[in-house]
């Protein structure tokens, strides 16, 4: 792989390295490739500006994190490592390289990196200098095989590159192990699965047989829309292929990661739960849209009876116009099919994205793309009584949660190899 090449692809970056004759002599690499990842920091911006941003949030708890994230990029706090320490493990994992797992799945991963090059997500730099980068750390690439939805709804394997920060040196402070986590922000939206149970049945015992409606936007390449800071980026960096790969955007390994993407995910979730409580809101007139593109409700056949539900053990309020929790990038919508409930719900995510986020602009130093993929938002965004969430299948009709087929499939061969080698160890034991 040339990364010398896809250096290019970064544009006006690309020029300023070969253009700088301060470059050429290694010793002065760390001030100036720090002010290349705050360059590139710079021109990739997704987000609205924090002066546009204001006034929608100014008031909101998390305003204050995402004020900052938004002009300096994400830290991860970090407790100190000696700088004998970072020099040897700095050496352990250069030396030890990689994962198996890479190496087992390499042609899927070389096109996932050259893509993250291209799209501004990571920066590629010459191994030589790594003993000039300020405070950098070194952790091994994985390759995670995991099942998705394609842009057409078909289930399909997708190759996951991952970024191990668990993994410790010879010092046994691995970066996530060093993360200072009474500094990072509470996820308040954890436990989706409970609250969206919770909300389907209340709000069956408040409209028996209504139809009640779920649907489901996921974001496109969720940590890589979220940039880091630059010390967090030489903290962030991973060997492959002859070449550092500096992490420019919040990484899959970070422990930090959830936490500081839950300031973004989290906004917008409340943005759309305000909305949808605001009878002011016209949907007609102000809508992103993409919403339009979606097929209309799908409903469940008639001889499917509506089940009885039963008193929950907590109360919650009234809510005839639906609620949306979130999950790290998937966000879940809930509402009953009372007058134009449906339009309501379809259009209010899309919008709470779109505000908090900046249009497309093809004059951008580096590319983007929609942080809404349009096919894989038409494939499982549509509103539906029963739709696979959060891995489960939840009919809201009939009040069901069930495994998906292909996780059943997947599931029960796990369980017969582990009884299958459980079986092998005993009677290796007993002879």
């Amino acid at each position: 792989m040339r990364y010398e090449e896809s250096l290019v692809l970064t544009h006006q970056a690309g020029a300023f390295i070969r253009g700088s004759q301060a470059l050429a002599d290694g010793t002065i690499w760390g001030s100036s490739s720090r002010l290349l990842v705050e360059f590139l920091l710079e021109h990739y911006e997704l987000y609205a500006h924090t002066s546009t941003l204001e006034g929608l949030l100014g008031d909101h708890p998390l305003w204050p994190h995402l004020s900052k994230i938004l002009q300096d990029g994400a830290e991860f706090p970090l407790q100190p490592l000696s700088d004998e320490d970072r020099m040897t493990d700095l050496s352990f994992h250069m030396n030890r390289g990689n994962h198996k797992s890479l190496s087992k799945y390499a042609s899927f991963i070389e096109p996932v990196i050259l893509e993250d090059v291209d799209r501004g997500f990571a920066l590629p730099l010459p191994i030589d200098i790594l003993q000039n980068l300020p405070k950098p750390s070194v952790a091994p690439l994985g390759c995670h095989k995991q099942s998705i939805l394609n842009d057409s709804g078909e289930i399909i394997p997708k190759y996951r590159l991952t970024h191990d920060q668990s993994f410790p040196g010879p010092s046994g402070l691995s970066v996530n192990l060093r993360v200072k986590k009474d500094e990072l922000p509470p996820v308040m939206y954890s436990f989706a699965l409970l609250r969206v149970i919770h909300f389907i049945v209340h709000t069956s015992s408040l409209f028996p047989s209504t139809k009640i409606y779920l649907c489901k936007v996921d974001l496109d390449a969720t940590y890589r829309r979220y940039h880091i800071s630059s010390s967090t980026c030489f903290e962030s960096m991973t060997n492959f292929d002859g070449l550092l790969l500096v992490a420019l955007q919040l990484t899959f390994g970070g422990s930090p990661c959830p936490g500081l993407w839950g300031i973004i995910s989290e906004s917008i979730t409340d943005i759309t739960n305000t909305l949808l409580q605001n009878p002011f809101w016209d949907h007609d007139l102000v809508f992103d849209p993409i919403s339009e593109s979606l097929y209309p409700p799908l409903n469940l056949p008639d001889s499917v009876i509506y089940h009885l539900e039963k008193d929950l053990a907590v109360s919650l309020p009234t809510n005839s116009l639906g609620y949306v929790d979130i999950i790290i990038d998937d966000s879940i919508g809930i509402i009953p099919d009372l007058g134009d409930n449906a339009t309501w719900m379809r259009r209010a995510i899309p919008l709470a994205i779109c505000t908090m986020t900046r249009p497309l602009d093809h004059n951008d130093v580096i590319p983007r793309k929609d942080i809404i993929s349009m096919k894989k938002y038409q494939a499982v965004g549509r509103l539906e009584e029963e739709k696979k969430v959060l891995g489960w299948n939840i009919n809201t009709r009939s009040l069901r949660i069930s495994l998906p087929y292909d996780k059943f499939q997947d599931w029960s061969k796990d369980i017969r190899q582990l009884i299958s080698a459980i079986s092998y160890w005993n009677l290796s034991l007993a002879g």
